[in-house]
């Protein structure tokens, strides 16, 4: 397997896995009141997706849609109240994947990015490069499958 198709392989594990041992562990609830409940997105944006995975205090966002789609996932979260992504995960650098991720990082506070170990050759992902840059974010590329915690 190629390195890129690799490291796609690897984002794709890591988001599946994380969504797949919510819901087997029994926190997934579409809607609910729970203090601990956790809601999933899938937003359709233009010809591309952005998956938004949310709790009370929490907020990720995987992927970002294309160019044009940044501004409807900010205004998505933003008229959520949601002015905090905790985590961005960008599974690969395909221009609907990437496209908006620009306008998150310039929009909103980003604390934490997962991106793949590779670089990518389109406009969209050098500006979304440079946005992390501008806002000093250091994002952590993934080299291996990973685990972390999001929310209690």
């Amino acid at each position: 397997m190629s390195g890129k198709k690799s490291m796609i392989a690897i984002a794709l594990l890591l988001a599946i896995s994380i969504l797949a041992l919510l819901f087997v562990s029994g926190n997934i609830h579409m809607e609910s009141e729970q203090k601990d409940a956790l809601k999933i997105t899938f937003l359709k944006v233009g010809k591309a997706d952005a998956i938004i995975a949310q709790t009370q205090e929490k907020t990720m966002v995987i992927d970002a849609g294309e160019e044009d789609d940044g501004e409807e996932v900010v205004s998505f979260l933003t008229n959520q109240g949601v002015f905090k992504v905790d985590v961005l995960i960008i599974t690969h650098y395909d221009q609907d994947h990437v496209g908006g991720a620009d306008t998150l990082a310039e929009s909103l506070d980003v604390a934490q990015v997962f991106l793949p170990d590779y670089e990518g050759n389109h406009i969209e992902y050098l500006d979304f490069m440079t946005s992390l840059d501008e806002k000093n974010i250091k994002p952590q590329l993934l080299t291996e499958p990973i685990e972390f915690q999001f929310g209690d």
